[in-house]
């Protein structure tokens, strides 16, 4: 499979359940299947996502759902560990004792044996013999661990608080609050858990847990009951936390930040973008402007192209099949245009990725009645240059293979008009383009 514009699909991992919902996982996997070219996920996110296993057991369509319909055309891949395995049988044997012991860690290993989502695997099985997985037996756990261990030394441990140019002081203000009160679990805790590891690197579990064993221990002390094998869970561990606001404020912006570090990191050892999801309005997640990449060189603003599309919520109530239609009967020129403008970012290059992006987007809107089609801005350009514009409440990392990847977003006309993949928290203080227009609802539109 070609490693080149595929998008890293996070909104999966059942450890980002606090930060993202139901309604912005079906919106980001929508927008993602339109218009990215491929998307990855982790296979453990097949075992362990509440949404995922949601958006498959209770599907309201008379067919396939949009992730299996994707997912049976190739357009969704999972990586895949053992290549002489069955998907089905990787994630068996990703499930047994031998990779995750007996605590009671995020994955769901009971899911396999529902019918439905056991039908579900076998069926992405075709678009694996289509398309190919991104195999990670050539990248080995040391590899990954390792990865991970130094990105979360640089962003998140040490004694001095990472400033970006994009800072203000709100956003310092804030983050300073949350690098004193996870002193602890920043440093000895994390350092405890790169000890366990024991590899070189550093496990995200063993840094879930080892923040767990510390607030334990404050738990026996005022003898309150406190069960380690759920310390990878970030609600459990919040209830612990509940009588001390700081605390628990600051454990959830610090768990965000140790999931961001391992998306990075798997993302660049695949290839890929990093895709954040929509995040709910109501998360905290000022703090997040550590993870903004600076580039040593002077990048231009992303461009800018007016398109037609149908709104989000009526595009959730269309069947999956059709959506599915359109994109293989009407995409392929602004695919092979978006591949193409990957390579060689050129004017004519960017001229044809805009005209077929306007003809794809009219074929789209003709899934519901002109009355119904609302005014979109789509930005587009490299993904660093994404990470570059971006302030308090928001995280964007830049893709690996030198920042060539391409990544699309979308923001209804009448709304704040986003540069990234995610949805604004109430303190994010940057702000792009507004633009008032009357029948409009105000809404924030991110995949």
């Amino acid at each position: 499979m070609k490693k080149k514009n595929i998008s890293f699909f996070n909104a999966a991992d059942e450890a980002n359940k606090m930060e993202v919902d139901s309604q912005s996982f079906e919106e980001s996997l929508i927008y993602n299947v339109l218009f990215q070219r491929k998307l990855v996920l982790q296979d453990a996110y097949y075992i362990n996502s509440r949404y995922l296993r949601s958006h498959v057991l209770e599907n309201p369509f008379h067919q396939f759902s949009l992730f299996e319909e994707a997912s049976q055309e190739g357009i969704i891949v999972p990586t895949i560990r053992n290549k002489n395995l069955s998907f089905f049988d990787n994630l068996k044997e990703l499930s047994s004792d031998r990779f995750y012991g007996k605590n009671e860690h995020n994955l769901d290993v009971k899911i396999l044996e529902n019918p439905t989502y056991e039908a579900f695997i076998k069926n992405s099985q075709k678009g694996l013999d289509k398309e190919g997985a991104l195999e990670t037996n050539d990248i080995t756990d040391v590899e990954f661990a390792k990865g991970y261990k130094n990105l979360v030394e640089k962003f998140i441990m040490g004694d001095h608080i990472p400033i970006c140019n994009v800072d203000n002081d709100d956003s310092i203000q804030i983050r300073t609050r949350v690098w004193q009160a996870t002193e602890e679990w920043r440093n000895s805790s994390i350092k405890e858990a790169i000890s366990i590891t024991g590899n070189g690197g550093l496990s995200r579990s063993e840094a879930f847990f080892a923040i767990a064993r510390n607030i334990k221990s404050v738990a026996q002390k005022n003898r309150v009951n406190f069960n380690i094998n759920k310390g990878t869970h970030l609600d459990y561990n919040l209830k612990f936390l509940e009588q001390d606001s700081e605390k628990f404020l600051s454990l959830k912006i610090l768990w965000s930040w140790l999931n961001k570090c391992h998306h990075k990191n798997l993302a660049e050892n695949l290839g890929a973008c990093v895709n954040f999801s929509s995040y709910k309005p109501d998360s905290y997640y000022l703090a997040d402007t550590i993870f903004i990449d600076q580039p040593a060189i002077e990048i231009n603003e992303p461009f800018k192209l007016d398109v037609t599309l149908p709104p989000i919520d009526i595009l959730r109530k269309i069947e999956p099949d059709k959506i599915l239609k359109v994109r293989l009967g009407r995409g392929e020129p602004y695919f092979e245009a978006l591949l193409d403008y990957s390579y060689v970012q050129s004017v004519p290059n960017r001229e044809r990725l805009e005209k077929t992006l306007i003809k794809y987007c009219e074929e789209i809107s003709k899934l519901v009645s002109r009355s119904k089609r609302i005014d979109t801005t789509i930005k587009y350009g490299r993904s660093e240059l994404f990470s570059q514009l971006v302030s308090g409440g928001s995280s964007l990392t830049s893709a690996s293979m030198s920042g060539s990847n391409i990544q699309i977003y979308c923001a209804v006309v009448g709304a704040i008009c986003l540069t990234i993949p995610m949805i604004v928290s109430k303190y994010k203080a940057y702000r792009t383009e507004i633009r008032e227009k009357p029948q409009i609802q105000k809404i924030e539109l991110t995949f």
